[in-house]
């Protein structure tokens, strides 16, 4: 209510009232509620020679509250994940506008080193906020009757492939588009009719590539990164003794021992490797020296230096099928139980002799 006072020569006083006369009128944290008319009318409270007279009343304009169309989509965090696993990205859709709205949910790749398979949006089915699984938050591309200043949480659910290597990151955006509550498109924006409810876009632009301001549409982007051992694997081979020259300057000569090297090293930084096991199969032309001289001691071709291994100490395998990490069954040398964290290294080394 505004009162003005106003004296003239001949009237010691008048008082002016304007008075607020609104419809019900609902106040959330984004505005209020669009399709409201509001009312207002100004009243004229005088005196003429210190007597009241009658109010006076103009006439009442009113105007109706338009619908602000308004969102804002959020991703909680970026995900780490091990390459052949299924992951989540976590979006929230929240509603900033002042009527309820229906919205379209798409998404598109952004930066990709690998491409995550069976990408899929979620939604909340169950509306606890919190992420049960493909069985419980469904499939969907839309979402029904989102009120003003409510939110609901949206998932993007996929595999890293199991060929995405160490730290690598692929990105996706998410984007929501609103819709009216009936799932009929926003009505264009147009100049003011003060009696008419009529639309405002209000939306800020967003990282996916058809997202723009005042759009009707909101994205936010999420990265999957790829957390697993960065494992490489080299091997090498030295002649050290041949039944002619000896170990002085051996050749490859038949019954000459060949040592094979291989090594295994896990990337630093890298996650654990573990339940390693190497395979090597000998080439006919080769086979485990038979001479216990030629051997690095009897029954034993294999050394290896393993950290997790009795004590990281290089120690000698046996060759036979038993109770540690090594074996020769025919041409196929196998050895097993070797874990490696980031920055690790393992050395096997095999002996072998040409026929």
């Amino acid at each position: 209510m505004l009162t003005l006072l106003y004296k003239n020569k001949y009237t010691p006083l008048i008082f002016i009232t304007l008075l607020s006369l609104c419809t019900t009128q609902q106040v959330l944290a984004v505005g209020t509620t669009s399709g409201i008319d509001i009312s207002n009318q100004a009243t004229l409270d005088y005196e003429v020679d210190g007597i009241n007279q009658t109010d006076i009343s103009s006439n009442i304009v009113t105007f109706r509250v338009d619908a602000k169309v308004d969102l804002t989509v959020t991703g909680t965090s970026n995900v780490n994940g091990t390459p052949g696993t299924v992951k989540v990205l976590e979006f929230t859709i929240t509603n900033t506008g002042n009527e309820t709205y229906d919205y379209t949910l798409s998404f598109e790749a952004g930066s990709e080193t690998f491409t995550v398979s069976d990408l899929t949006i979620h939604v909340d089915t169950n509306h606890n906020g919190t992420w049960d699984g493909i069985a419980v938050d469904l499939p969907s591309t839309s979402l029904d009757n989102l009120i003003a200043d409510a939110s609901t949480k949206v998932w993007l659910v996929g595999t890293i492939p199991a060929s995405a290597t160490d730290n690598q990151t692929s990105t996706y955006r998410l984007m929501a588009t609103a819709l009216l509550a009936d799932g009929t498109a926003i009505p264009a924006q147009a100049a003011d009719v003060a009696t008419t409810k009529q639309y405002v876009y209000a939306d800020a632009a967003g990282p996916h590539s058809a997202d723009g301001a005042q759009d009707t549409q909101h994205s936010a982007a999420l990265s999957f990164t790829a957390q697993t051992a960065s494992l490489s694997l080299t091997k090498s081979s030295t002649v050290i003794w041949d039944p002619i020259n000896l170990a002085v300057t051996p050749l490859h000569i038949p019954g000459a021992i060949v040592e094979y090297t291989i090594t295994i090293t896990n990337g630093i930084g890298a996650e654990t490797a573990n339940a390693i096991v190497i395979t090597d199969v000998l080439n006919n032309n080769l086979a485990p020296p038979t001479d216990a001289a030629r051997q690095y001691a009897l029954g034993h071709s294999i050394r290896l230096t393993s950290p997790n291994l009795y004590s990281g100490v290089m120690t000698n395998l046996t060759d036979a099928n038993d109770a540690d990490e090594a074996s020769i069954t025919g041409q196929t040398v196998t050895v097993t139980g070797i874990v490696l964290l980031g920055g690790e290294s393992a050395t096997i080394h095999i002996l072998a002799e040409i026929q």
